[in-house]
Formats: structure tokens, sequence, C-alpha cells
């Protein structure tokens, strides 16, 4: 009798041995992380999402998220500060983009974010950023049409992506991660998970940054 149990128990193990590694071959070992903490998996503040423009250190002693609309005037100033930070700090500096316009005061606030990400699957992302922080004041199609073709972009790509709306999930998942994590505004940038909202002078920023930096060390 007790034999009989043990060729059970024998059956049953490499049963389940055969369906795992039915199950990996299949692909059930494809899974990907998409989603990084910024502090630990308990941490309450920003990740980053497999689809958000990243720019800077590859080991950063300061990361930055930016919560940013390029219709906002404030946005866009804090915007060309932080590029001032990044040239000024290379090695130490990482800023991720994480688009949250509000389309309800500027009608261009959504369509810009749009566009800049249609230019990112052309990885041009940045590039068109920093044209469209210069140019806040002229949103417009035209505008975003005349910055792809300075960008020697794919011109028939990059129209029917901004006609088509192709990139507004990515848009739309910024959003909403925002409204989670109950930010109030752009711009609203996180320094090492610190939380700041609101107009930021470029010496208040490189202040933060100087501090978050020694923390980090």
């Amino acid at each position: 009798m007790r034999l009989k149990y043990i060729i059970i128990g024998t059956i049953i193990l490499f049963t389940c041995v055969f369906i795992f590694m039915i199950f990996a071959i299949s692909g059930g070992n494809s899974i990907e992380l998409t989603n990084i903490p910024l502090l630990g998996d308990e941490a309450i503040g920003p990740v980053i999402n497999k689809n958000d423009p990243v720019i800077g250190a590859e080991n950063p002693s300061v990361t930055i998220f930016s919560f940013g609309d390029f219709a906002n005037s404030t946005s866009t100033t804090l915007a060309l500060s932080l590029n001032d930070m990044l040239k000024k700090y290379p090695n130490d500096i990482a800023i991720i983009w994480k688009d949250y316009p509000n389309s309800s005061l500027k009608p261009e606030a959504m369509p810009s974010a749009i566009a800049a990400r249609c230019a990112q699957k052309q990885d041009e992302f940045w590039a068109f950023h920093d044209y469209l922080i210069k140019n806040s004041d002229i949103l417009s199609k035209d505008l975003y049409l005349e910055i792809a073709k300075e960008l020697n972009l794919w011109q028939w790509s990059f129209n029917r992506c901004i006609s088509k709306e192709k990139t507004l999930s990515w848009v739309e998942d910024d959003v909403a991660e925002a409204i989670e994590l109950s930010i109030p505004t752009s711009p609203t940038i996180f320094i090492n998970g610190a939380r700041y909202s609101g107009y930021i002078s470029k010496q208040e920023l490189e202040q933060l940054i100087i501090s978050a930096k020694q923390n980090y060390e």
C-alpha cells in the first residue's frame, strides 16, 4: 500500500513539472516588468512606465518626475530650467516626463502632448519637447508639422499619428496616474520622491537638486 502511494506521488510530481515546462515554453516566462516603483514597493509616488520619455544619467543620484503641460507657461518655464539643470549636472540627473495637460484652460494642451508623443514614436520626443516649450505661445497643428519637418521626421507617419491621435492612450495613462496621486496642477515635479507643485525659480530648483544629491550620497 505504501509503495502504491509513492508511485502515485511520483506521477503527480512529474505531471506538475511537465505542465510547468509546457507553460514556460508557450510564453509563460515572457512577462515584462512595465512599472518600477520610485522608492520601493510600498512607496506612494510616480512610477516609470514603459512609454515614459527618460533623459539624463544612467545611474542618477537625482531622479526627477516632471508632470507638465506644453500649453502652460509656468510648466514650460520649469521645463526650461530643468533643461539647464540637466546640462549643468549631466552625470547626476535623470528626468522622466509625464503629461498632465489641462485642455479646459488651453485647447492645444492635449494636441501638443499627443504630437510630442508622436515624435517619440520616431525617437525624437526630447527634441520636439524643446521646440514646444520654446514656442508654447503659438501652439498649433501647423507648428507641430513644422517642427516635424525641422527634425526630419517621416511626415506621413507623423501626420497620421496626430490626426488619428495614436498616442492619446499614453497621455491618458499619465493623466490617470496624476489623478491617482492627487496632483493638483501642472507643473508638479518629484525630486527623489519629494513633491513640489507650481512655480519654482531656477535658483530654487538648483538648491533642491543639490540637497537631494547630498542626501543621496
